[in-house]
């Protein structure tokens, strides 16, 4: 469902694809199924480590799907390429308050598969967390 929603952002308005606003909406479907997870794992009486494992399962498979998905639109479609550098070039202005250096854009050039694998492991610190605190959200409810 969200890999669709990509998919049609990128078919009608291929810049948008790497807004950060798509992103945190795209995610907020994710949140729901971590929680219909943990909270399916509560009904069927598992232990807070299931409930946690649920979630984290769901979490990594969304993440996979995702990263698997922009490398195959980045490395298939050149324009994309430029749309996810021009958006990231934004970013990182708007984050720094300045404009970058020469240099620094040289530098910003698309992610290896390598790189791509370091940002879904690194990725994967923060959505276990994540899905702990929905884990522990959904036992406390049921």
């Amino acid at each position: 469902m969200i890999l669709l929603l990509y998919l049609c952002v990128y078919l009608v308005r291929a810049d948008l694809l790497f807004h950060p606003a798509l992103y945190f909406i795209s995610f907020l479907p994710v949140l729901a199924m971590q929680y219909k997870a943990a909270q399916q794992s509560v009904v069927a009486g598992g232990t807070t480590k299931d409930h946690l494992r649920a979630a984290f399962i769901v979490f990594c498979l969304s993440s996979l799907m995702y990263y698997v998905f922009i490398h195959v639109i980045l490395t298939a479609d050149a324009q994309a390429g430029i749309y996810w550098q021009e958006q990231r070039i934004a970013l990182t202005e708007l984050i720094l308050g300045d404009e970058l250096p020469d240099e620094a854009l040289e530098d910003m050039v698309l992610p290896s598969i390598s790189q791509w694998f370091f940002r879904f492991i690194f990725g994967l610190l923060g959505g276990f967390l994540l899905s702990y605190i929905i884990a522990s959200f959904a036992k406390t409810r049921a």
